[in-house]
């Protein structure tokens, strides 16, 4: 049976809302996991206060429609 290599990429972001984490893992076919890299991107400051009126329900719908763009 051929094993499979996977390359994992798992993003998340707090709630401070200061950016996104990244980090790159590579399974092999023997469901063993390791570490390749990371990265740590800060969000631009106008993103960051539009995202923080998201949290408190202060965007406009079209506001809203336009920052799953951003």
């Amino acid at each position: 049976m051929k094993k499979t290599i996977k390359n994992i990429l798992g993003i998340m972001n707090g709630t401070s809302l200061d950016g996104v984490d990244l980090v790159l893992c590579k399974k092999n076919g023997k469901q063993q996991i390791s570490y390749k890299s990371h990265a740590a991107l800060k969000f631009p400051p106008l993103l960051k206060q539009k995202l923080l009126k998201a949290t408190q329900n202060s965007l406009s719908s079209g506001e809203a429609s336009l920052l799953s763009h951003e």
